[in-house]
């Protein structure tokens, strides 16, 4: 049900408030925070022409199914395994293989999590909160 909007082909649904940044392609894995919001992680989408990234979804309400761009990793790379703190106000991501597009080592389309010449990207977990401490999503 998802993919281009735009393209009929792709038979895409979604909410009608669905921006030209919320809308996704290749979903891959999903978790439900604490309070039921939705979060889906992609895998496959730069043949679409942007990065793999995480979206969140309401699950009910109006803004129920709309989905909204919430986190893109390194370019090349996929955010993986979303996990919550019971209360809401810490996320775990993976992000997985940066830098995997890549042609040699010194020519490194990324050098995630260090971002220092010599260095080679790698995998991560990240670690995601609000600076105001509040729930994540809301």
């Amino acid at each position: 049900m998802c993919g281009d909007p735009t393209k009929p082909e792709a038979q895409a649904r979604y909410h009608p408030g669905t921006s030209a940044n919320g809308w996704f392609t290749d979903p891959d894995n999903i978790a439900f925070d604490p309070a039921g919001r939705m979060y889906v992680c992609t895998d496959g989408p730069p043949d679409a022409g942007f990065n793999d990234a995480l979206y969140v979804l309401d699950t009910e309400g109006p803004g129920r199914a709309l989905p909204k761009l919430f986190y893109s990793p390194p370019r090349g790379s996929e955010c993986s395994s979303p996990c919550f703190t019971p209360d809401g106000r810490t996320m775990f991501l993976s992000v997985q293989h940066p830098g995997e597009d890549s042609e040699t080592l010194e020519a490194v389309t990324t050098r995630w999590p260090d971002f220092r010449d010599g260095v080679p990207p790698r995998p991560s977990v990240i670690v995601i909160r609000r600076t105001d401490g509040g729930p994540i999503g809301s």
